[in-house]
């Protein structure tokens, strides 16, 4: 009897292997973390399909056909595979590919901040805060003939044209 389990739909006696219950045909494997991985015999590319199949309990094949024709629905296969490629972990017990890539990124991100001190850190902001002051303090520089408003210079226009024609 301790190869035994109860179905949580119907709440019947069933095999503990069982991966659909017998009396009310439920699928009870759906959500086992410990089939969620993608280290299964079946696995060809990357174990996507293999992993999806055993934590539906849907055979192999027909995982790989839906991928298959995923493909032609806007491209939505290869972006489905590569997703869960990425969540599903190798094998039962390690973390997802993701999760470690996440992580790897997260701490050189401390390493590279722990290696500028504060004291590069102010330099760095003193340096910017220096040339930003020698830009504000030279006044531009005229070269050539002095620079008039333009009203003025409009007037002198008109004054030259109204002698000429008149």
């Amino acid at each position: 009897m301790s190869d035994m389990k109860v179905c949580p739909y119907c709440a019947e006696e069933i095999r503990a292997e069982a991966i659909r219950c017998r009396h009310c045909r439920s699928r009870l494997t759906s959500f086992e973390s410990d089939r969620w991985h993608r280290g299964h015999p079946e696995a060809k590319l990357a174990g996507v399909a293999a992993a999806v199949a055993h934590a539906t309990a849907f055979p192999v094949s027909a995982v790989r056909l839906a991928f298959l024709l995923l493909t032609f629905l806007h491209f939505l296969g290869p972006i489905a595979y590569a997703a869960l490629w990425l969540i599903i972990p190798e094998g039962p017990g390690r973390e997802p590919l993701l999760e470690s890539l996440t992580r790897e990124l997260w701490e050189s991100l401390r390493r590279s901040r722990g290696k500028c001190s504060r004291s590069d850190a102010k330099q760095a902001a003193d340096e910017s805060g220096t040339q930003r002051s020698e830009q504000a303090e030279v006044p531009p520089q005229v070269s050539g003939p002095a620079v008039t408003s333009e009203p003025a210079a409009a007037a002198a226009a008109a004054t030259t044209t109204a002698e000429e024609t008149g």
